[in-house]
């Protein structure tokens, strides 16, 4: 993947971010002995990109294993949040009082940020909930997952006819996560997101 993406910038002459997700590191390492965060810190080293404006995100669903990446290397961190239950290597806690004030205090003492799923930023009324503010004020970046198009992932009202792989009123729910001002956005259909981004900086004069 490194190097795909050192081939695409070469190719475009732009800059293009790594964005890595350690998927059940606890699993692997308690299950089959597989230390994916020492691995993932040994591809980091030897490709040069273990410092904090290196373009690196690494995320994770889980705390402990942010918490030795946060030892080891200096590029941001991302604590990724589901919709409800609580991180498996902490099953002690609860997203709920991670997303706290105090709680994403606590956060901000191993991460850059949280990756919050959407329904923590904006409520069924497509209003945005306080999360925002309150990362920001620990020093938090937000980066919500996942903006998609098809009805199966929009909320009832959003649904357009058609079945759930059909296209629903998607623009609407991403008009209303941009405007919830978080920093970034995990999104399956890029070239249509920028282009909404676009539209939503033109009409603020931003």
């Amino acid at each position: 993947i490194i190097g795909l993406v050192r081939a695409s910038e070469q190719e475009t002459g732009r800059k293009i971010g790594l964005y890595p997700e350690l998927k059940v590191p606890t699993f692997l390492l308690q299950e089959a002995g597989i230390d994916t965060v020492d691995l993932l810190v040994r591809d980091l080293s030897q490709a040069g990109l273990v410092n904090e404006d290196d373009l690196v995100f690494v995320q994770a669903f889980e705390i402990t294993p942010l918490q030795r990446l946060d030892r080891l290397v200096d590029v941001p961190l991302v604590l990724l949040v589901g919709p409800e239950g609580g991180p498996v290597d902490e099953p002690s806690m609860r997203w709920s009082d991670i997303l706290s004030p105090s709680g994403l205090a606590e956060v901000a003492t191993y991460a850059d940020g949280i990756g919050p799923w959407l329904g923590h930023v904006i409520d069924d009324e497509l209003n945005p909930t306080e999360l925002v503010a309150n990362a920001r004020a620990a020093g938090l970046q937000v980066h919500p997952w996942t903006l998609r198009m098809e009805n199966g992932f929009l909320p009832p009202a959003l649904h357009d006819e058609g079945d759930s792989a059909d296209y629903g009123q998607y623009r609407l729910l991403w008009s209303k996560a941009i405007a919830s001002g978080a920093d970034g956005f995990f999104v399956d259909n890029v070239e249509d997101f920028v282009e909404l981004l676009e539209e939503a900086g033109d009409a603020s004069g931003d």
